[in-house]
């Protein structure tokens, strides 16, 4: 009975304190301050007098209902100091009929030179109506002050700076008292509420996640966004997503109990994908306007236009060769999506603008760009506007990555916490929102991986259809980057008594051999970069975008002494900014968005799921994880090499352009050097909450951070 009576005298206390704000004005929770700092360096301007005899008014219209006060630049017109002198300078407030509302009076005597001088007032206006504000002296020997006045245009604006306190609007009122309601519901709906602790817990972890957003949106957002339309519609959007991906994960973690991480990984993945894609324009991903054009160019060759221009250059439609921006920011994000709705008008086939109009997906595979080219496809095909075409092909590949990246959590043994936990990394989720064909990459890596430790951890001997969905596999994802073909040789730590032939099960070491060797050679032979990397010789669109260097593989054979001094300088000067880029630290154009309070929370939720691997540490042993360990150095030393062969100038002491998305497909393998004897299976619902929630969580804080350094630019 205490107990009830508490709660009512407290839910009466608030809803009378709500109920008094908006007939009383007893708060006012924001300020705003109309005017730039007057100033006057640096500006052009007049130094407008202000008389003993005439007061000087300028015309007004109040932005809220209150006004605190007024910052002036004021200055005397001789040497002597403002201490000498008595008498006051008067600042008043009237309204349209000459009635004083609210004046200030300020001894002459307490001014200082060189300052803004700061009046306080205390006006109750009306929002939208016009006042005047009156300065004039009184009582005083100084003859004349001068005020500061802008030039804008062939016109002086006043160099004065407008305090306000604003009130909350009637709709925020109406918001207020709602919650009320909702408020007094849950504190005496005990007996009705199902599940009404965690109705709680989860409505307070709603209400503190609102609460951190409306501190950034109030301090951060709010200036610019409340006056723009497209921004304030992106926000918006943006804030509907993110409340949808709680409340789903919420709901699968929290209520249903869902603990397989190929289904939470569905959701999670598909939603955060989409509000990554929204929040980066087009071509802000690391090299997205050179992906866009291949995959433009193969998207014409599936429609039977494979011609190119005399030049060698991609054609694209007159209406998609927009907006190349770069680097994303207030503007770019403007323009962006101020295209939505724009009319497809009339074009012609004319040569991409891009940064490098030449197409890659000729000379790599076709599974490169295959899916991001199918969008772009269904785009032309339906003649859709640059922005929808945009989206549809960035739509198709990340469809694409979601469902190679479900298959090899549902299909993996060991590790698949590990992998849900880097496929919600913002530097994979970029990626996957983008037309980068590394998301695809890393899904088909991702894949292979899984398919070996599938075949090595289950009860089931291999069969004829393992071998030939290994080679089939092995082959897509060498062709998509021959980087990565080390990780063929993961197929020696199957055992050989998964060979139910004993013909093959005394031989398993040379036909596992066999099969390594035809993948590799199929893939040279689609992929003919690889040729050209290790012969020194260039193709044609390399030179024509000036990709020329003069090393080989030849020329770093024959000095192993620099490569070693290379590969050391590389590690000293950029080993902490390639680590930390792996998470996402540097995004879009390898900008810094993201604190590194923020990135040490990704690394602390990835080493936590290295030790979760459904106890399957019995059947690794050494070999296993040298044999991953080694794999793991070989295709991060090849990724070091392709950038020293294509991307570092002669003569440089470091390699440039290695970058840590080149290291993200293989981190699965992390889950078996590192297993280890206490090894613990992710089963508890708490713990699989804490997971998913997290990892949301800290892309949740990512995006705030995104958003307030595009706005910023």
């Amino acid at each position: 009975m205490k107990k009830n009576t508490f709660k009512l005298f407290i839910w009466l206390l608030f809803i009378l304190f709500i109920f008094l704000i908006w007939p009383g004005k007893l708060i006012y929770p924001g300020s705003a301050i109309i005017g730039e700092k007057p100033y006057s360096e640096g500006k052009d301007g007049r130094w407008r007098l202000i008389g003993t005899q005439t007061d000087l008014e300028y015309q007004f219209e109040a932005v809220s209902d209150r006004l605190k006060g007024i910052t002036l630049n004021i200055r005397k017109q001789d040497e002597i100091p403002y201490g000498q002198y008595k008498g006051t300078i008067i600042v008043s407030i009237k309204d349209s009929y000459g009635k004083n509302i609210a004046a200030v009076n300020q001894a002459i005597s307490q001014l200082h030179d060189n300052t803004l001088i700061f009046f306080e007032l205390d006006a109750y206006l009306t929002k939208g109506e016009y006042y005047s504000l009156s300065i004039n002296l009184e009582n005083t020997l100084l003859e004349k002050l001068s005020l500061f006045e802008y030039k804008e245009g062939d016109s002086f604006v006043p160099g004065i700076q407008y305090n306000y306190l604003k009130s909350l609007e009637p709709t925020q009122i109406i918001l207020l008292w709602m919650s009320c309601l909702i408020l007094g519901g849950i504190l005496f709906g005990e007996k009705y509420i199902p599940h009404y602790n965690k109705f709680i817990k989860s409505f307070l972890f709603l209400c503190i996640l609102g609460a951190i957003g409306g501190w950034w949106y109030y301090y951060k957002f709010r200036p610019i966004v409340n006056n723009n339309k497209v921004l304030s519609r992106v926000f918006m959007v943006l804030i509907l997503l993110i409340i949808l991906i709680f409340i789903i994960q919420l709901t699968l973690c929290y209520w249903k109990n869902e603990k397989k991480p190929h289904k939470l990984f569905l959701y999670s993945s598909f939603i955060w994908g989409i509000i990554y894609m929204i929040i980066f324009p087009a071509f802000t991903a690391p090299d997205e306007d050179t992906h866009f054009v291949s995959s433009y160019d193969l998207s014409s060759v599936l429609m039977g236009m494979d011609q190119l221009s005399e030049n060698g250059k991609v054609l694209v439609r007159s209406i998609d060769n927009e907006i190349y921006i770069l680097s994303p920011g207030c503007e770019l994000l403007e323009n962006y999506y101020s295209t939505v709705n724009k009319k497809t008008e009339k074009w012609v086939y004319e040569e991409s603008k891009s940064r490098n109009p030449y197409s890659t997906s000729r000379q790599t595979s076709i599974f490169n760009y295959l899916f991001q080219a199918i969008g772009l496809l269904i785009a032309r095909v339906f003649n859709l506007n640059y922005f929808w075409l945009i989206i549809l092909g960035r739509m198709f590949n990340l469809i694409a990555y979601i469902v190679l990246m479900y298959l090899t959590i549902k299909i993996i043994p060991i590790g698949k916490w590990l992998i849900y936990v880097i496929s919600q990394f913002p530097m994979v989720l970029e990626l996957g929102a983008s037309f980068s064909y590394d998301v695809i990459n890393i899904g088909m890596v991702f894949l292979f991986i899984a398919f070996i430790l599938n075949i090595k951890f289950n009860m089931k001997p291999i069969q004829i259809r393992d071998i030939v969905f290994i080679s089939f596999i092995g082959v897509i994802m060498t062709m998509i980057k021959g980087i990565y073909f080390p990780l063929l040789f993961l197929i020696f730590i199957i055992p050989k008594e998964k060979f139910e032939n004993d013909f093959i099960k005394k031989h398993s070491s040379i036909i596992r051999l066999f099969i390594v060797g035809i993948i590799i050679v199929v893939t040279f032979l689609v992929n003919n970069q690889m040729l050209t990397h290790i012969s020194g010789t260039k193709n044609i669109s390399s030179a024509i975008i000036g990709h020329v260097n003069a090393r080989s593989i030849y020329t770093l054979m024959y000095d192993p002494v620099e490569m070693v001094k290379l590969f050391g300088n590389t590690i000293i000067k950029y080993g902490d900014s390639i680590l930390f880029s792996i998470f996402g630290q540097k995004l879009a154009w390898r900008i810094d968005m993201l604190p590194l309070h923020l990135i040490a929370c990704f690394i602390g939720i990835f080493v936590y799921t290295l030790g979760v691997n459904d106890k399957m540490y019995r059947s690794i042993n050494l070999s296993d994880r040298i044999t991953s360990l080694v794999i793991m150095l070989a295709c991060a030393c090849l990724a070091a090499v392709a950038m020293l062969l294509v991307n570092t100038p002669v003569g440089s002491e470091v390699i440039e352009g290695v970058q840590g998305r080149y290291f993200l497909p293989f981190l699965p393998l992390l889950s078996v050097t590192a297993a280890y004897s206490n090894s613990k299976a992710l089963e508890i619902t708490t713990n699989v909450t804490r997971v998913v929630l997290g990892t949301s969580i800290l892309n949740y804080i990512a995006i705030l951070y995104i958003f307030a350094y595009i706005l910023s630019n």
